[in-house]
């Protein structure tokens, strides 16, 4: 065998490794896409069960309710209450945005029920303000949608 055709030889060789190479890293960026799709749909129902296990409790959601229309008018403890409970609410609907992103769908805040009664309140507004820097771009895009669409229609 010529040192040419040992060249042709090995440069065929590495082409073969190579698309190996990209085969198996499609189908780990596959599963890994699974995976965190998974992870997405496990983090928000595990919030979600938390944020209705607190507010099915009768003097929760009282604190909750009065909370939405006036956080001024809570104690300190039941206002830390209510902070913690729209943070469960607005992170299960940001966890929702993610899972619905990842399996391909296209995906609105607005389209998740419940959540421009929510966000439609003083409660939320105050709370927003403090807390809008936790969560992602699109999410605080879609949420200031919302609060400017409630804000005209007022």
């Amino acid at each position: 065998m010529s040192i040419e055709e040992l060249g042709v030889l090995v440069a065929f060789v590495g082409a073969v490794a190579v698309v190996i190479s990209l085969l198996y890293l499609a189908v780990q960026i596959r599963v890994g896409n699974g995976v965190a799709q998974f992870d997405c749909h496990l983090r928000n129902r595990t919030f979600m069960a938390e944020y209705q296990k607190i507010v099915t409790n009768p003097s929760s959601a009282k604190m909750w309710l009065a909370g939405l229309r006036d956080p001024g008018a809570l104690t300190v403890e039941e206002r830390f209450g209510f902070y913690n409970l729209m943070y469960l609410f607005v992170n299960a609907v940001d966890l929702r945005s993610h899972e619905v992103s990842l399996s391909g769908q296209v995906y609105r805040v607005a389209d998740i029920e419940s959540v421009e009664e929510v966000v439609d309140t003083p409660g939320f507004r105050r709370w927003w303000r403090r807390a809008q820097h936790q969560f992602n771009q699109t999410m605080v895009d879609q949420v200031e949608e919302i609060l400017s669409a409630s804000s005209a229609s007022h």
